[in-house]
């Protein structure tokens, strides 16, 4: 489990950045710190890892493993490098950092993303096939929180939808429906389907009239937060807050719902100290 918000060891409520293992009836603590609100410590560039550097106290992102046991980290709202905050009694902003966290060292890595909060995705070309890519260095998704999460047969990344930042700066913040790729072999991000831009209502075949119609193309699920992922490889929405819908800015006494994200092969596990937004991983996974 990481993250949240809830209680810290001070017994003080605020964004912690926890990483802990539930074995056997145990808690162990493997990384973070025990004290709410830390900010992000980031390497001085991406791609560096080491003992000294670990993500910043977040509720709402994204986790997955990967096949090797790997843990990443992605986004959620949070502690920046500087500990930006969005205003009056507003703790934390929305981030598009990717982390990475190794078992066998106990270090994050900063993958991807900015270690400043409240940026804009880099969308490039959508992608329309597995044969052709369009994956580029230059790509990243906008920071956002509650997006949903999951892991392809191929062992990749893959997220939807959350609140937060599309690509242009003229236009505020607001639910994504946008779908991102993140490859392992190349480490670089693939736009696959979804709007450049917030608030945009689903494409709906209203009367198929055979099954495969069901599976069309040109099929959108409108911008939403905190669906859910149910089998390998596929994600279904369903119950998730949608575009009618503005959810409050956290403060200091406020807890923010979604970010519930199921995985491939996971489940995820309740049994954790009371806290909102945390994300937990059941030692069940498999490759």
């Amino acid at each position: 489990m990481y993250g949240g918000q809830g209680y810290d060891s001070t017994g003080n409520v605020g964004l912690l950045n926890d990483l802990w293992e539930y074995s056997a009836g145990t808690w162990t603590l493997v990384s973070g710190t025990t004290t709410a609100d830390q900010n992000g410590a980031y390497p001085a560039s991406v791609g560096t890892g080491g003992a000294a550097f670990t993500p910043g106290g977040r509720q709402t992102a994204v986790l997955w493993v990967d096949s090797t046991g790997k843990i990443w980290l992605f986004g959620g709202f949070g502690l920046d490098s500087a500990g930006t905050s969005g205003g009056t009694g507003q703790i934390g902003s929305v981030f598009n950092d990717l982390w990475n966290f190794d078992p066998g060292t106990s270090q994050w890595t900063w993958v991807s993303g900015s270690n400043v909060a409240n940026q804009h995705g880099v969308y490039g070309t959508p992608d329309t096939s597995n044969a052709t890519t369009n994956a580029a260095a230059t790509n990243v998704p906008g920071a956002r929180w509650g997006a949903t999460g999951w892991v392809n047969p191929e062992g990749n990344l893959f997220l939807v939808g959350g609140f937060g930042y599309g690509s242009q700066n003229t236009v505020p913040t607001g639910f994504l429906n946008d779908v991102w790729e993140y490859q392992l072999s190349t480490g670089e991000w693939i736009w696959w389907k979804g709007s450049i831009d917030v608030d945009q209502p689903g494409t709906y075949i209203s009367t198929p009239f055979s099954y495969f119609q069901l599976n069309y193309t040109n099929n959108a699920i409108g911008a939403r937060h905190a669906g859910y992922q149910t089998h390998p490889g596929m994600f279904t929405c369903s119950g998730a807050k949608a575009t009618t819908l503005r959810p409050e800015v956290p403060t200091a006494n406020s807890t923010m719902s979604g970010g519930a994200c199921r995985f491939r092969r996971t489940r995820l596990d309740r049994r954790f100290p009371p806290r909102s937004g945390g994300l937990s991983l059941n030692s069940e996974l498999t490759a």
